[in-house]
């Protein structure tokens, strides 16, 4: 008996088809989607978070395996999630910048009140346009959109194919779109050669992002080996999105801190408590700017993506 587990532990992974991983992750963000929404109905700030992050990944997900969809169909699904993932952002981007004030701006909470404030009460507004939303019909008509979606995806040809064959042009085309955005980014930023606008930056960040995804699910089909490689490219991928995500909550506060005195101009106090909290915010950003030319450079090495070439 132990021969012959020994001898099927050498036997290669048996061959499944591209269509099943992409019924993997269709079926996978719809659970996250559903999981998540009695929780932003409650008010969870958290369940807000996870479902923005499902509808995200979905769209992903759907651009990522287009080239095994029929292409009109996938862009019709990415579509009509545009509008929940746009109520979702419009609450969690909130949620975060209200964090951020009261652990960055802690000490500072007295003299920031008015802008905090400001701040919750936009939050409270979206949170009730979400919630209004999630009870109407359309919402209804379209969880059961991508309930049928995720049943009876629209296949294209190649989605036939071996996972194993299909899968890695996949993640080497979104890891190729990502390079060509991080690779200047980062010589820019090595050689301090003037500092590249937020919304490169940020736009990294969702390459990366997209690259990640496609990694993790081809990591479920590439067999043991190749498959352990591929969920080690996809942590590396999270890594470099995690700090990117950090520069984008940066920024996101120090336009907030801007917007607030322009808001409150009679409020002299706010206004330094503002500018004391804005240099420390800057700084972070500075930071994040200098720590992204190594943190590219690690995840370069092509050792990390040889997985994609057997």
């Amino acid at each position: 008996m132990a021969s012959l587990v020994r001898l099927a532990s050498r036997l290669p992974p048996a061959r499944r088809p591209a269509a099943e991983a992409i019924r993997a992750v269709l079926a996978d963000g719809l659970t996250r989607l559903l999981a998540n929404e009695a929780g932003v109905r409650g008010g969870d700030v958290e369940a807000v978070h996870q479902m923005r992050v499902a509808v995200r990944r979905l769209r992903s997900d759907l651009r990522t395996f287009r080239p095994l969809l029929n292409a009109d169909w996938a862009n019709e699904q990415s579509s009509a999630l545009r509008p929940l993932a746009a109520s979702l952002g419009a609450v969690r981007d909130l949620d975060v910048l209200v964090e951020r004030f009261d652990t960055r701006g802690a000490d500072l909470a007295g003299d920031l009140a008015p802008m905090t404030a400001d701040l919750r009460g936009l939050r409270d507004v979206a949170r009730w346009a979400l919630i209004e939303s999630l009870g109407s019909p359309d919402h209804a008509a379209l969880v059961a959109r991508v309930v049928a979606a995720a049943r009876e995806p629209q296949l294209g040809p190649l989605a036939r194919g071996d996972a194993r064959d299909v899968l890695s042009p996949l993640v080497t085309a979104a890891w190729r779109r990502l390079a060509r955005q991080a690779d200047p980014l980062a010589r820019a930023l090595a050689r301090d050669a003037g500092a590249p606008a937020d919304t490169e930056l940020h736009r990294a960040r969702i390459l990366a992002k997209r690259a990640r995804y496609a990694s993790e699910a081809a990591s479920q089909f590439m067999g043991r080996r190749r498959g352990r490689a591929a969920a080690r490219f996809a942590r590396r991928l999270a890594d470099l999105q995690q700090l990117l995500g950090d520069h984008q909550d940066t920024t996101g506060l120090l336009r907030e801190l801007r917007d607030g005195v322009t808001n409150h101009p009679a409020d002299s106090r706010m206004a330094f408590a503002a500018g004391r909290l804005f240099e420390r915010e800057a700084e972070a950003a500075t930071q994040v700017r200098e720590a992204f030319p190594g943190k590219w450079t690690e995840l370069r090495r092509p050792r990390l993506r040889r997985w994609l070439d057997r």
